[in-house]
Formats: C-alpha cells, sequence, structure tokens
C-alpha cells in the first residue's frame, strides 16, 4: 500500500503533483543513506564527547594553575569543532538528498534540532510556488534523552512566529502549512 502525498501548486488544484512512495521502496532507497548517517552521527558523537572531556580537563588545568596545559586543551578541543560540524553537515546532506524536496515535503526525522529551522526557512522559501506544504516532524517518539517531542513544537513556535497558518496531521507526525496563511490551529 502505498503512501499518497499531494501538494497543489499556487493554488491551482489543476496542477496536482502527487508524491507516491511504498514502504519497500522507501527502505529500498534509504537503507545506505542510513547506515552511512548513523555512521556520520556516531563519528560526530564520540568527538563531541572527546571535546567535552578536553574542556572538563581544560578547567579542571586551569583551576589547578596549569595554565599552559589547559590552554593546550581549550585549543585541542577548538580543533574537534570544524570536524564535528562538517561530519553532521555530511549527514544532514545525505538525509536531504533522499528526498525530494521540490515536491513541497519535507522529512525532519534525523535531524537535530539546531539543523531544522535553518533547513525549514529555506525550504519554504523555496517552495513558495505550492499553496500548501508538509512538514514530517514526527510524533517525538524518538527524543531519546527528552521524554517528549522537541522538534515539532519548535516547528509550531516557528510557523506561528511567521503569521503561516497550519494543522497537525497525521496522528501529529507531520504539519500541513498553508503558505499564504496568517493565523495557526492545532487539530485535536
Amino acid at each position: 500500500m502505498g503512501i499518497l502525498i499531494s501538494c497543489f501548486r499556487g493554488g491551482n488544484e489543476d496542477t496536482f503533483d502527487p508524491v507516491i512512495t511504498t514502504k519497500q521502496e522507501q527502505v529500498k532507497d534509504q537503507s545506505f543513506a542510513t547506515a552511512e548517517i548513523t555512521k556520520l552521527r556516531s563519528e560526530a558523537n564520540r568527538l563531541q564527547s572527546e571535546r567535552h572531556t578536553l574542556i572538563t580537563q581544560s578547567q579542571t588545568a586551569y583551576k589547578s594553575n596549569k595554565k599552559s596545559l589547559a590552554h593546550t586543551l581549550s585549543l585541542r578541543s577548538k580543533s574537534l569543532l570544524p570536524k564535528i560540524t562538517s561530519l553532521n553537515a555530511r549527514a544532514v546532506s545525505l538525509i536531504l538528498s533522499s528526498q525530494n524536496l521540490s515536491s513541497g515535503v519535507i522529512d525532519l526525522h534525523g535531524l537535530y534540532l539546531p539543523e531544522v529551522l535553518p533547513l525549514l526557512s529555506s525550504f519554504i522559501s523555496d517552495s513558495k510556488d505550492y499553496k500548501t506544504i508538509l512538514i514530517i516532524t514526527g510524533a517525538g517518539h524518538h527524543s531519546k534523552a527528552h521524554d517528549k517531542p522537541v522538534i515539532r513544537p519548535k516547528v509550531e513556535e516557528y510557523l506561528t512566529s511567521k503569521n503561516y497558518k497550519w494543522k497537525e496531521v497525521h496522528k501529529r507526525g507531520a504539519i500541513e502549512v498553508e503558505l499564504k496563511g496568517t493565523l495557526h490551529y492545532k487539530q485535536t
């Protein structure tokens, strides 16, 4: 059974652009990307943990009046930041490359909160030909550290702050946005 996602360009329902994919097609297309994304995110997380350790060691050295060691550790921690940023950027690129963003649909699964809003802003800007777009946020079941949705509330807050008309759809796993709207409402 396929999933049908429909979007209408320019408010004219005669220009209906359906996007149909089956679960099997999605899994097949994403299997390599998912493994690579996991690898990139894991390495970025490992380096972030190492960076945190170096920062803690630097602070301890500084408090122990070992200024030179503190400085060296601080520089080492700072040197990891570009690597972490690059790994996460590559993961985002892979996540987005498996999507047809020109269809008026974006899936935010696999993205981290700091990555979401800049991407969302760009996506909305690039989707101005659509009357409505769909933002798949998920219901928040994978927000391990927070025990509650993290991305969806921030997306809702962003859309509200920009005066978009939106509603939750697909059992609160997605948000449909009317690009020319002025009010928001939640489907209950």
